[in-house]
């Protein structure tokens, strides 16, 4: 499966990892972290290779492409995403540097760091974002420095398919031709389309109906609503044409994966 542009509902989200747990190819705006404190957790970051042991932490940098490849039956740990925004308070910039060193080896990492992961989680819990913010800034003080960080460059195209991206999360739903979304970022439809084909590797279309596809499955699996209703939910004109994408992507029918479910 090719990138695809995920988008967060929440600017500070945190929970456990999970065994087997594995993730297709994306990139976010946000942070990412990942503590192993047991087991392992595969991956791949800019088509490099990790693996995450026992003690170790993983730092993904914002709108770094990585896969999760697949985590031990026995994995124990945490997921923390985050707005680089969260981080102000510290002196670096989130969005203008990134690790040189992702990952954070079990030798280095305080034992106090996980006792601060574990409070933040309680918090997140009990909605206490004032805490849940003190405690991450707490977390990045320590270990960012470990990481690193050397500065980067947004170019322009990323700044702009940025942008892109994200307006198209807002709208894919709705049908935002390619040729309105391009001028509502000042560019052609022509330069539009290579800057899909050359950061995501896929048209504009086949990006939008990827995005339909992936809301259609998790609706699929989460509710009870008919198929009809679901299609037409997530942007698409006919049962045909969304029977085809959704085949295309995942290879069955959405009918053929409810019932899988079931």
């Amino acid at each position: 499966m090719l990138p695809f542009y995920e988008v967060q509902e929440h600017r500070v989200k945190i929970g456990p990892l999970r065994p087997g747990f594995c993730f297709p190819a994306h990139l976010h705006v946000e942070c990412e972290m990942i503590g192993v404190r047991k087991g392992c957790m595969r991956m791949r970051a800019d088509d490099i290779s990790y693996t995450i042991g026992e003690g170790e932490i993983f730092l993904i940098a914002p709108n770094q492409v990585h896969v999760y490849v697949g985590a031990s039956e026995d994995v124990e740990g945490c997921l923390l995403m985050f707005h680089p925004e969260e981080a102000s308070g510290l002196s670096w910039n989130l969005l203008r540097t990134r690790p040189a060193n992702p990952l954070v080896t079990a030798e280095h990492v305080p034992e106090r760091l996980w006792q601060a992961l574990d409070w933040m989680e309680e918090e997140r819990r009990e909605n206490c974002e004032q805490a849940v913010r003190a405690l991450l800034t707490l977390i990045l003080a320590k270990l960012y420095p470990l990481t690193k960080p050397i500065l980067t460059e947004v170019s322009q195209e990323e700044d702009l398919i940025r942008r892109a991206l994200t307006r198209i999360h807002e709208t894919f739903q709705e049908d935002l031709p390619q040729e309105d979304l391009a001028r509502e970022l000042g560019v052609t439809h022509w330069y539009l389309s290579h800057l899909f084909n050359a950061h995501l590797k896929m048209g504009y279309r086949t990006y939008v109906n990827a995005l339909r596809v992936e809301q259609a499955r998790r609706m699929l699996l989460t509710t009870g609503l008919p198929v009809t209703d679901i299609a037409y939910r997530c942007g698409f004109n006919s049962q045909s044409s969304f029977n085809r994408a959704f085949r295309n992507w995942f290879h069955t029918t959405p009918r053929e994966m409810r019932e899988k479910i079931r």
